[in-house]
Formats: structure tokens, C-alpha cells, sequence
């Protein structure tokens, strides 16, 4: 389990993998997939959810679509390299 609130790179290419296997209405903290990476990053599944759409917000996939993911999605999910 993570010690603080800070995500590790590791934690953020699991979920850029689970990001990229799901499509964008699944992206819940019901979902089980989510469900079972939280306890397997030690992060509850709001907080995986919430990453997986900061993701989102970098998709020009999505983008095209007219979804937007979160408005602001955080300059770690820029540096992990969402080259989509």
C-alpha cells in the first residue's frame, strides 16, 4: 500500500495499461477490474477511477468524440508518456 498520496511511475503504467484495455464509460470505481487494480496498487477504487479518467483528458481519440475527460488532468499522466 502506497505511504503517502503520491503515485509511483509503476502505479501510474498499471493504470495507463487498465486505461488503455477499457473503454470510457467503464472508467468506475464500481467497474471490478478497478476494483481488483486498487487493492493490487493499494489505492481504493475512487482513486484509480478518478486516474483513469485524468487519462482520458489526454485521449485525442476521445477528444474527437466530443469527451473530455477531467478538465484538469494532471501533469503526471502528461509525463508518463499518453502518446495514444
Amino acid at each position: 500500500m502506497a505511504t503517502n498520496n503520491l503515485w509511483t511511475r509503476d502505479e501510474m503504467i498499471l493504470v495507463l495499461n487498465l486505461y488503455l484495455k477499457m473503454p470510457f464509460g467503464k472508467m468506475h470505481k464500481g467497474n471490478p477490474n478497478v476494483i481488483k487494480m486498487a487493492h493490487l496498487i493499494g489505492r481504493t477504487p475512487d482513486a484509480v477511477a478518478y486516474r483513469l479518467v485524468n487519462y482520458a483528458s489526454y485521449d485525442p481519440q476521445l477528444k474527437q468524440r466530443g469527451i473530455s475527460g477531467m478538465s484538469h488532468g494532471g501533469k503526471n499522466v502528461r509525463n508518463i508518456g499518453m502518446n495514444l
